[in-house]
């Protein structure tokens, strides 16, 4: 059944609008992804006012099961055929509800770059096909996200690339640039590195604060 909300708004004669606040807040709890609750917020000052009580609520029960130790780890079957090659220390984020993953490396010390985006609503995997100057290869590296209100951009920053079969770190190449992907054109772009930059690492860690993207350790 579809539901027009802007007539609902509107008019008080809607019967979804005439629901019993728990009701609406039972169903309203089916919207997990924060984009689709801020969508909802929208609608209405009740939809605004329950949605946040349902986010105040799963953050409270998150705190409480972390303190008690009731943390449970969740498999997602991925439905489509797309997978990533098996990998580990490859960089992540989060963008607008989806799992962006690039790079890492091997078994068999096979270092990656390329980029794959995983879906939560349809739980499938997805690889994104890029243009411009596609960073090199590399693990260990961090990978941030930040919007605006008229583009996404994932950013890249430093990372390692170690030669086949080669546990030594002197024998590997670091790396301090900063590349940038704009999910508007799907292309990357490369920022000159000058000496105002951090000294090339991997293994770091790094977040977005307002504008800025700080990087730590490494």
């Amino acid at each position: 059944m579809a539901v027009n909300l802007s007539v609902c708004v509107k008019d008080d004669s809607c019967l979804f609008m005439r629901l019993p606040e728990e009701i609406v807040e039972k169903i309203l709890c089916y919207l997990w992804l924060r984009s689709d609750q801020n969508l909802g917020r929208l609608v209405c000052t009740v939809w605004n006012r329950l949605l946040l009580r349902i986010r105040n609520k799963r953050y409270e029960t998150f705190l409480q099961s972390v303190k008690n130790g009731k943390i449970y780890w969740r498999k997602y079957t991925n439905t489509s055929r797309v997978n990533p090659a098996p990998r580990f220390s490859h960089a992540s984020c989060v963008l607008k509800g989806k799992l962006c993953i690039f790079g890492g490396c091997s078994s068999s010390n096979t270092v990656y770059n390329d980029l794959f985006v995983f879906c939560w609503a349809d739980q499938n995997w997805s690889k994104v096909t890029t243009s411009g100057f596609t960073p090199v290869p590399r693990e260990c590296a961090t990978l941030v996200s930040y919007c605006t209100k008229n583009s996404c951009i994932i950013i890249l920053f430093g990372g390692c690339c170690q030669p086949p079969r080669s546990l030594m770190p002197s024998n590997g190449k670091f790396f301090n640039d900063v590349q940038i992907l704009s999910f508007v054109d799907k292309q990357w772009t490369g920022m000159r590195a000058d000496e105002s930059y951090p000294c090339p690492r991997a293994g770091h860690s790094a977040s977005v604060i307002g504008n800025t993207m700080v990087i730590f350790g490494g």
